[in-house]
């Protein structure tokens, strides 16, 4: 993401030449929502409920090493996707997930919550030692309410000196392409939001 990308809301024009300067974070967005998808998909593809529980807890399993590896952006967007109508509404899968990772689960939302304006977020993010990927909708509610005229804490070139801070210390891990290639195929074929409600109700009516 540059910081041209951080002005006058450019993510959310209807004008293709003022949406094209926010081309990252669009793709973010853009990621993020295929990813929500994807994740339900795996719930919604397994049709015995014992087996859907124990990929509801390799999910929480895998949000919580998200967290570990300050992965924030995926850290949310994996609770929120298992928070979704489609999932959210298995009550005979869930009532299968132990207490234990629900405990986990109800945790890792609490981290994520926007509530008081994201502040358990905003202490975790603050106290993570780098590399770090921070989950850039908290950034762009900043920069709505600044570029509205809300009186904040914070201005525009604060929000954009935070993401550049995390853009400068990058992640030593190993590629795996089998993972990689597994990932890029669920997120491009990943089924519209329609279609998984129709795989929730078939599952449990």
């Amino acid at each position: 993401i540059k910081p041209v990308e951080c002005l006058a809301k450019a993510w959310t024009s209807e004008d293709p030449e003022i949406a094209a300067k926010a081309v990252n974070i669009k793709k973010m967005i853009e990621t993020a929502n295929l990813y929500a998808n994807w994740i339900n998909e795996l719930v919604l593809m397994e049709k015995d409920t014992k087996k859907r529980a124990l990929i509801v807890r390799h999910l929480v399993a895998v949000a919580e090493k998200l967290r570990q590896l300050n992965n924030f952006s995926l850290l949310y967007a994996t609770t929120a996707a298992l928070a979704l109508s489609p999932v959210h509404r298995l009550k005979r899968t869930w009532e299968l997930v132990p207490s234990k990772v629900m405990t986990t689960f109800a945790t890792l939302q609490a981290v994520t919550s926007s509530v008081k304006s994201w502040t358990d977020y905003r202490q975790e993010l603050h106290s993570a030692n780098p590399p770090c990927v921070p989950f850039v909708g908290v950034y762009l509610t900043d920069l709505v309410m600044i570029q509205d005229g809300n009186p904040r804490r914070v201005s525009t070139a604060e929000v954009i000196r935070e993401i550049q801070q995390y853009q400068s210390v990058p992640y030593c891990l190993t590629t795996v392409p089998e993972i990689q290639a597994f990932i890029r195929r669920g997120l491009d074929q990943s089924k519209p939001v329609a279609e998984l409600h129709e795989l929730s109700l078939e599952l449990e009516p």
